[in-house]
């Protein structure tokens, strides 16, 4: 035994030399070897000084790898326990229930996950759960860029239960939020400064949505636009790094094609760009209702939270439960399937479901991620949005045959125009609806109707605000 610790304290010691040697060789530390040798690790981390720009850069590559991985971890657990829980069952057919077993079973596998989630977060992480992409934009604006060191395990875990039982929410704000986390985590374990976590935070998010979305514009452009709001090189380079990097990694396990496989569409005559224009000023009011669905819904848990002094993870399986009972019935809704929207891309949906879909996603998105449990606002918005464009389309096209594109183009755009009126981000949308079905032709009605969006939906919450203060 004293053998072979002298064998691994030789071990050790030649590491250290030869680690100080390269050091030293690359002039980042400057000591004597009795000086490198007493170093603690903050002061090992002072003497290295990777706030300077090369070994950022490196320093950004590994969060880009990071949470490339965990990007894929993610898809693939949510694609795994969804498919086990929910086998055999289409996501756009009407529901069969000539077994009793799934009337009585399919809303209880929500409420199951929602009870995990609960008391995953009561007993675990021991705090009510925030909003998960206003938390990192709270965090970025006041505490810069510190978010709780293991926030992104507890989101990882929280959110793969949450989504693959059913949940309302979707999958790309989760994953850009454990990107964000794990950042942040890094940045305060290396005593970065203030500017370099918060960069590194952007490296994150911009890697975590350029995985899942296979978007690797997106992400830098979500990054900067929407959650740093800051264009500098200074911060925009690492985090191309990021989501460069973090892209590549998911490609190779989850594949390079485009995420929605959809038919070339274009303009047909610059005339149809009245009825983009028309379709935008519909999506902004769309995202204004959808806001307001979501936080009376949220409103309405918190009232009866206190009325009947539920235990705070009960919160999430009623959500859960109620978001089941409405799903059994169009499975369309579920939180984990996007089958409807690329149907809709291609103009296959029943007007039936996308008004179904249109008018309850937002109260299905609410049910779960208002409650308490876990789930991004982007994929319902994104499939509210195609649901209003593919009803719009079909409109249109039956007013003005031959003159108008097919319905899936108008869906495409009411995808990224809804989208965009939520975030009030044009430029991020712009950039992943254009990675995402690889459909050039289409960007300018998409960018058109989604600054036309932003703007009605701007706008109309500044009439609401006034009104009420009036």
């Amino acid at each position: 035994m004293n053998q072979s610790h002298k064998e691994q304290g030789k071990i050790h010691r030649k590491a250290k030399v030869l680690l100080y040697l390269l050091l030293r060789k690359t002039r980042f530390f400057k000591g004597s070897p009795r000086e490198f040798f007493r170093m603690t690790l903050d002061s090992f981390l002072a003497q290295l000084n990777l706030n300077q720009d090369f070994p950022f850069l490196l320093v950004a590559v590994f969060v880009g790898l990071v949470t490339g991985y965990v990007a894929v971890v993610f898809h693939e657990a949510i694609l795994i326990i969804s498919e086990l829980l929910f086998a055999g069952r289409s996501m756009t057919a009407n529901p069969d229930f000539s077994s009793l077993n799934d009337m009585v079973f399919l809303p209880l596998i929500p409420a199951a996950g929602g009870l995990f989630v609960g008391l995953y977060n009561a007993f675990v992480v021991k705090e009510r759960p925030g909003h998960g992409l206003a938390s990192v934009i709270k965090a970025v604006a006041q505490k810069n860029g510190n978010l709780a060191r293991h926030l992104w395990v507890h989101k990882t875990i929280t959110s793969v239960v949450s989504i693959a039982t059913g949940g309302g929410g979707g999958r790309e704000a989760p994953i850009a939020q454990v990107g964000a986390a794990l950042g942040s985590s890094l940045a305060q374990k290396l005593k970065f400064t203030a500017g370099r976590t918060r960069s590194l935070l952007g490296c994150g998010a911009a890697a975590g949505l350029a995985s899942v979305f296979n978007a690797p514009l997106g992400g830098v452009m979500f990054a900067v636009e929407v959650i740093l709001g800051d264009f500098s090189v200074h911060t925009f380079s690492p985090i191309v790094v990021a989501a460069v990097v973090g892209t590549v990694l998911s490609r190779s396990y989850l594949g390079a094609s485009p995420t929605f496989q959809v038919t070339e569409y274009s303009l047909i005559s610059n005339s149809e760009l009245i009825l983009y224009f028309v379709l935008g000023v519909l999506a902004g009011l769309s995202a204004v209702l959808f806001i307001k669905v979501f936080y009376a819904i949220e409103e309405w848990f918190h009232r009866i939270e206190k009325r009947f002094k539920i235990p705070v993870w009960a919160m999430p399986a009623i959500g859960g439960l109620l978001c089941g009972l409405v799903c059994m019935w169009i499975p369309a809704l579920y939180g984990f399937s996007y089958e409807v929207i690329e149907r809709a891309l291609n103009g296959s949906v029943s007007w039936p479901t996308m008004a179904a879909v249109y008018l309850l996603k937002p109260v299905v998105a609410a049910f779960t991620v208002g409650s308490g449990g876990s789930g991004g606002m982007f994929a319902p918005a994104m499939k509210m949005g195609a649901m209003l464009g593919g009803m719009f389309g079909e409109t249109v096209n039956a007013l003005f045959p031959g003159m108008t594109a097919a319905s899936g183009a108008y869906a495409l755009v009411g995808m990224g125009a809804l989208t965009a009126g939520i975030m009030r981000a044009p430029l991020t949308v712009i950039l992943i609806l254009f990675e995402i079905t690889g459909q050039y032709e289409i960007v300018l009605p998409i960018m058109f109707a989604a600054v036309t969006s932003s703007l009605v939906a701007r706008l109309a919450w500044l009439y609401r605000s006034r009104h009420r203060t009036s």
